[in-house]
């Protein structure tokens, strides 16, 4: 069996760094329920912790290098 290596990475089509987009890719869940949770976390238990955790994340994960061997671009150009 072939064990899978996932890395989280913040994303580039993310709204603001990208790190609820790459967790969401991470997690394989719908980025649009993953920022749900996270703005009702934000709201009920006040803007510090969330927030703090979040630009946290957002500084210390890396961006997901879109030409790299694991990302899922891929070019259509030929070196002859």
């Amino acid at each position: 069996m072939k064990l899978l290596k996932r890395k989280l990475y913040r994303s580039h089509s993310g709204l603001i760094f990208g790190v609820c987009k790459g967790l969401a890719e991470y997690l394989n869940v719908s980025a649009l329920v993953l920022r749900t949770i996270w703005a009702i976390l934000v709201f009920a238990t006040g803007f510090f912790p969330f927030v703090a955790v979040y630009l946290i994340l957002a500084y210390i994960l890396p961006e997901r290098d879109l030409y790299g061997p694991d990302s899922t671009v891929e070019t259509e150009y030929s070196v002859y």
